[in-house]
């Protein structure tokens, strides 16, 4: 500047241009300095001490994170409601300002196969570490990247992302998950519920696949008693839709020979058998219904894995009563002397006799069919 005029007042405006290799969330000091003045054009320069102002600016350092569940391996749950060994997979999205990030890291405390699967055009990345450069314009456009990551699940927890970079505070994202055994709800019937030797029975049972969280390859077992039931009398009346139901041995077998893939279906199945002829009365018989499971379909990754599928169980019982032997009667049926009740009139009402008389008493003692063991009659007076 060539001349001030006394008094006045020079206000200088000048721009610049970030570079791109700052790094966001520093501190810019900008200063300016009077190098030199004089009283007359070529005279001394009277600055004998800095003279000088100055100003701060901090680059925008916008850092965001989002993570959630994208999918799950088991169409048939929902969200983050699972099975055991159910496969989660994960997304997560960075968001950050303009600028070149340094010493940018994304971790995740589950996932071992974090990737970078996708970011917007103005980004330069490589995997989750390293320099990320958002390409800096006239306006301010964020860049985004996306990453992917999955992990088979056998209990509930909660799944943490974390993005750091220089001169920029970290930021932390996260979700959870359950994992729910499958509820299987099953039900048995016998009819008749008492029965003795040679009688048929009915049975039915019934069992309900969990809809939200369903078990699949499933079987259903009624273990029959070989000194109560004639297990060659069994009869299937009724099988389930894509079910297989026998006699094996000593059990009554339903098994789902359907898609394997898909979940088990609710079932009913019926069959008859007959009590054998030499069985035992006076018991109750506890009849059990037991139904299995696993909380993986066919061809999903760990079905083979103990640890990863589990099993699936869902037990009842029907209880069936062998008929005890009735009461034994007893009844007065005659008196040796007419005098002390003629013609035997009042032997139902409790008649009147000498001492010395005889009296006849009769004593009925009734057996159901079958085998009742350790009989004893007595009579006392």
């Amino acid at each position: 500047i060539d001349l001030i005029e006394a008094g006045a007042y020079y206000d200088i405006t000048y721009t610049c241009v970030v570079d791109q290799e700052a790094n966001p969330g520093e501190d810019i000091d900008n200063t300016a300095t009077l190098l030199s003045y004089a009283s007359k054009a070529g005279g001394p320069n009277f600055v004998n001490k800095l003279l000088e102002n100055k100003t701060k600016l901090q680059l925008t350092n916008k850092m965001e994170i989002t993570k959630n569940i994208a999918s799950t391996s088991i169409p048939d749950t929902a969200g983050s409601s699972l099975n055991q060994g159910e496969i989660v997979n994960f997304e997560i999205n960075v968001t950050l300002g303009e600028g070149t990030y340094t010493n940018y890291a994304l971790t995740d405390n589950t996932c071992t196969n974090l990737q970078l699967v996708g970011t917007s055009p103005n980004v330069t990345a490589s995997g989750t570490s390293g320099t990320v450069i958002v390409t800096g314009t006239g306006a301010s456009v964020d860049g985004t990247l996306r990453y992917t990551c999955s992990k088979q699940m056998i209990a509930d927890g909660t799944n943490s992302a974390t993005v750091t970079a220089d001169s920029t505070a970290s930021k932390t994202a996260s979700t959870s998950w359950t994992v729910v055994d499958p509820a299987v709800i099953t039900s048995k019937n016998m009819n008749p519920a008492r029965a003795d030797a040679g009688d048929t029975v009915t049975v039915t049972m019934d069992w309900t696949n969990d809809t939200a969280h369903p078990a699949y390859r499933c079987s259903v077992v009624d273990p029959l008693d070989a000194s109560v039931f004639d297990i060659g009398t069994v009869a299937m009346i009724t099988i389930p839709t894509g079910y297989a139901c026998s006699a094996i041995g000593n059990e009554v077998q339903c098994i789902y020979t359907g898609d394997q893939t898909l979940p088990c279906p609710d079932g009913s199945a019926e069959f008859t058998v007959n009590i054998r002829d030499d069985v035992n009365t006076s018991a109750n018989l506890v009849n059990e219904l037991n139904f299995t499971g696993v909380t993986l379909p066919k061809d999903h990754q760990g079905e083979d894995n103990t640890t990863m599928n589990g099993n699936v169980e869902s037990n009842t019982t029907a209880t069936l009563e062998l008929r005890s032997p009735p009461k034994p009667v007893k009844s007065f049926t005659a008196t040796s002397e007419d005098f002390t009740d003629p013609g035997d009139a009042n032997l139902e009402n409790t008649p009147e006799v000498a001492i010395g008389e005889v009296i006849d008493v009769n004593i009925t003692y009734g057996f159901y069919e079958g085998t009742t063991l350790n009989v004893d009659l007595d009579e006392v007076f």
